[in-house]
C-alpha cells in the first residue's frame, strides 16, 4: 500500500487541529530559545573561566619570578653582610701585607645612605715596589670572600736615587717606588 500525500493533504491534516499544531510549534520554539539562552550562559561562564585561568597563570609566573628574585637577593645579602669597620680595615691591611704592598694609611670615609643599603668608603694610601705588587693586591681584594669595590685608583711614581756616597751609586739606576691612592668601598644591606 503506497501512501502518498500531497502538499495540500498534509496541510489539511496539520490544520485540522490548529491548537495542537500551535502547541507543538510553541514547544519547539520555547525549547530552541531555552537552549540558546543556556548555551550563551555556558559560553560566558567558559570565557570567564578561561580569563581567570590566564590571570592565574600570569600570577603564578610572576610569583615564580619574585621567588627567584628573593633567592638572588638572599645570595647577595650573604655577600654584602654587615661588617665592622675595624675588621674591614684589618682584613685589607692583611691583604696588603700578603701581597707585598705597604699600607701607609687607611681611614674610614663618608657613608652613603640608601633606603635598602649603605655604602662605607675607605680612603687608603699605599706604597709598592712594583706594578706587580699593586696588581697582586688588587687581585687578592677581588678574589676575597668579602666583596670590595675599588671606586678610585691613582698610581704615582716616586723615584729615589741610590745613596750618593757608595760605589754602586755610579752604575746603579734609580729605584722606582709607587704611591697608590685608593678609595675602596663596601656595601651592606639593611635588615
Amino acid at each position: 500500500m503506497n501512501i502518498e500525500y500531497t502538499r495540500q493533504q498534509l496541510m489539511m491534516v496539520f490544520l485540522r487541529d490548529k491548537r495542537r499544531g500551535y502547541i507543538i510549534i510553541g514547544v519547539v520554539l520555547f525549547t530552541l530559545i531555552c537552549s540558546l539562552v543556556i548555551h550563551n550562559i555556558q559560553n560566558k561562564k567558559v570565557r570567564l573561566l578561561l580569563t581567570r585561568k590566564e590571570g592565574e597563570v600570569k600570577k603564578s609566573a610572576l610569583l615564580n619570578q619574585i621567588n627567584l628574585s628573593g633567592k638572588t637577593i638572599e645570595l647577595y645579602r650573604d655577600a654584602f653582610r654587615p661588617r665592622d669597620v675595624f675588621l674591614v680595615m684589618g682584613a685589607v691591611g692583611d691583604t696588603a701585607k700578603s701581597s707585598g704592598v705597604k699600607m701607609v694609611s687607611i681611614k674610614p670615609g663618608e657613608e652613603e645612605d640608601k633606603p635598602l643599603y649603605y655604602r662605607q668608603y675607605f680612603n687608603m694610601q699605599l706604597e709598592a715596589a712594583s706594578y706587580h705588587a699593586i696588581g697582586k693586591f688588587v687581585s687578592e681584594l677581588e678574589s676575597s670572600k668579602d666583596t670590595y669595590f675599588i671606586d678610585e685608583l691613582e698610581i704615582k711614581i716616586k723615584e729615589k736615587s741610590p745613596a750618593s756616597g757608595s760605589a754602586a751609586a755610579v752604575d746603579a739606576k734609580p729605584v722606582s717606588d709607587f704611591t697608590v691612592n685608593m678609595i675602596l668601598s663596601i656595601v651592606v644591606f639593611r635588615g
